[in-house]
């Protein structure tokens, strides 16, 4: 007989409790203004994504330099130890993102928003600053 094996992929999550997360890993979550700015590890995250923001502002918009940044920040916080976790709604547990592709997403999406922030702020006191 011919018998066809289905083979799957089982993709293993590492769940940790909030009370385990350390000031190497940054949170993400659908709540990122209630929730991400309080963690030791995230503020250590975005001040490393301002040392990169006078290179990103440079690359042109169009161009893959943006994602290329991107991916420089993420070497280096794999480099340094940091790990990536998703804080889910429904409970108070921390999911382990271990797929490159989606932090390095996460980590350019991060970068856009704040160098976007950041320039928003400068607009904001140069017409309050001006006569």
């Amino acid at each position: 007989t011919n018998t066809k094996c289905k083979i799957s992929t089982i993709i293993m999550t590492t769940i940790i409790p909030r009370e385990e997360v350390g000031p190497r890993d940054v949170l993400f979550s659908d709540n990122q203004h209630l929730y991400n700015r309080r963690h030791i590890g995230n503020r250590r995250y975005r001040r490393i994504i301002h040392l990169f923001l006078s290179k990103y502002a440079q690359v042109p918009e169009t161009s893959r330099g943006k994602s290329e940044v991107a991916r420089e920040i993420y070497d280096i916080l794999m480099g340094s130890g940091y790990r990536f976790f998703m804080k889910k709604k429904d409970n108070d547990n921390c999911h382990y993102i271990n797929n490159e592709k989606e932090i390095i997403e996460k980590v350019a999406k991060t970068t856009h928003y704040v160098s976007k922030n950041l320039v928003n702020k400068i607009h904001l006191n140069f017409i309050l600053h001006t006569g």
